[in-house]
C-alpha cells in the first residue's frame, strides 16, 4: 500500500504524524510526508526519511478576513495545483491528515483525484481544516471519546498516536538528568512552542520547590531560554537551585516522563497523550481563548476523570495552592489516569492503521 500523510507547523500536527509514518513503514509500506516549508525546524522531522518527504509550498494563514484574503486563497491554490500535481504522480492508495493549513491542499487534492481520505484529529474540538474535511473522510479518527463538531457517523476514538516509547525506568530516567532518585520531580512543559506567561509562573514555585528538596525537569522553549541566557537568569537560576534541570527543548521525552511525578503544562493533543499513557498527574494551563478553548476543554477531560488538575491563565495567582493540592494527591490521580487510559487502544497508530488496510481491503474496522 502506498500512503501520503500531512500535517505540520506545530508539534501537534507533526507527532501523530510521524507515529502513523512509522507504522506504516515497520508494515511494509510505502509511504511519504508532506511537510510545510518551515517543519524543519522541529528534530523531530528528523524521523522522515529526505526521499519520503515533500514540501508543501504554502506560508502561513489567518482566520481572520482581511485585505490580504485574497492573497492567501491565490496562495492555496497555488499550493494546491502543485501538490495535487505530485500526488497524481506519486498514485496513492490513500491519504491521511493530521491538520493545520499545511493539510488543506493534500486534502484536496486528494478528494478532487478520488483518493481515500482519512483524518486523524488530536483535541476535544476539531481543527478548521480537519472539520471542513471530515465529511468528504472515509474516517476520523479522534483522541477523546467524545471530539466536538466532527460527524458522529464518521469518528472512531482511538487515542492520539505518539512517537515517544514508553518512560525510562525511574533510577535510569533520574541518572539521565543528573538527579536524585529519592526526592519528588516535577516536569515543566509549554509544548514545542514555549509559554512565556507559563514559564513566568513557574519562577515563583522555586523556593517552595526548593524548601521541598523538590526536583525540577524544565523545558522553557528556544525563545524563552534566549532569553535567560541573555539576560543571565538563567545562570542565577542554576546557581541558586541545584535541583533544577531548564532546557529550552527535550529530546528525551522517555526519560522526561520516567523521571517526573507530576507535570506542569499547557493542554495540548500531545502532552495530554502522554500524560495518560505514562500515567502521570498533571496541573494544565490551558492557553487562554486558544481556538474554540480546545485547550481547556482537552484539560478538563482529565480533570473530570481525576487525574488532573488545572488553573486558567488569570488565575494564576491560585497556582501554588493547586500545586498543593496536586501533590498531596498523586496516588489517586496516577490511579485515575490508568483507568482511563485503558479505555482507548494502548497503540493508537496500530489500531489506525489496521483499520485503514481493513478499510481498503473491503472488510469491516
Amino acid at each position: 500500500m502506498r500512503i501520503i500523510i500531512s500535517g505540520g507547523k506545530t508539534g501537534g500536527h507533526l507527532i501523530p504524524g510521524i507515529a502513523l509514518y512509522e507504522e506504516a513503514l515497520s508494515r511494509g509500506h510505502d509511504v511519504f510526508y508532506f511537510l510545510g516549508p518551515n517543519d524543519d525546524r522541529f528534530s523531530i522531522t528528523n524521523r522522515i526519511h529526505p526521499q519520503h518527504r515533500r514540501i508543501v509550498e504554502i506560508g502561513s494563514l489567518s482566520r481572520k478576513l482581511s485585505w490580504k484574503t485574497p492573497l492567501w486563497i491565490l496562495r492555496i491554490l497555488r499550493a494546491f495545483f502543485a501538490t495535487k500535481k505530485e500526488i497524481r504522480k506519486l498514485k496513492p492508495d490513500v491519504v491521511v491528515i493530521t491538520g493545520g493549513y499545511i493539510s488543506n491542499p493534500v486534502a484536496l487534492s486528494a478528494i478532487v483525484l478520488g483518493i481515500p481520505l482519512y483524518i486523524l484529529e488530536q483535541n476535544t474540538v476539531a481543527g478548521i481544516t480537519n472539520r471542513f474535511f471530515a465529511p468528504f473522510a472515509r474516517k476520523v479518527f479522534t483522541s477523546f471519546p467524545h471530539t466536538e463538531k466532527i460527524p458522529p457517523k464518521k469518528a472512531l476514538f482511538t487515542g492520539n498516536p505518539t512517537i515517544f516509547n514508553q518512560p525510562l525506568p525511574r533510577k535510569q530516567a533520574r541518572e539521565f538528568f543528573n538527579l536524585p532518585s529519592e526526592s519528588l520531580c516535577v516536569g515543566i512543559v509549554g509544548g514545542s512552542q514555549g509559554a512565556r506567561r507559563l514559564n513566568e509562573a513557574i519562577l515563583s514555585l522555586l523556593p517552595c520547590f526548593a524548601s521541598r528538596n523538590i526536583a525540577c525537569v524544565w523545558s522553557v522553549g528556544a525563545s524563552d531560554y534566549r532569553r535567560l541566557q541573555e539576560n543571565g537568569t538563567l545562570a542565577s537560576l542554576e546557581s541558586n537551585y541545584p535541583l533544577v534541570r531548564i532546557y529550552p527543548f527535550i529530546e528525551r521525552m522517555d526519560a522526561f516522563w520516567g523521571a517526573c511525578d507530576a507535570v506542569i503544562a499547557r493542554s495540548g493533543a500531545t502532552t495530554i497523550a502522554e500524560v495518560l499513557s505514562s500515567s502521570c498527574p498533571a496541573l494544565f494551563i490551558p492557553i487562554y481563548r486558544s481556538p474554540d478553548d480546545h485547550q481547556k476543554k482537552n484539560a478538563l477531560s482529565l480533570v473530570n476523570d481525576g487525574g488532573a488538575c488545572m488553573v486558567e491563565e488569570p488565575n494564576l495567582d491560585q497556582l501554588l495552592t493547586v500545586v498543593e493540592e496536586l501533590l498531596s494527591s498523586l496516588p489517586a490521580k496516577r490511579e485515575a489516569l490508568r483507568q482511563r487510559f485503558l479505555l482507548q487502544s494502548s497503540s493508537p497508530q496500530k489500531l489506525i492503521l489496521t483499520t485503514i488496510e481493513n478499510n481498503l481491503k473491503g472488510g469491516k474496522p
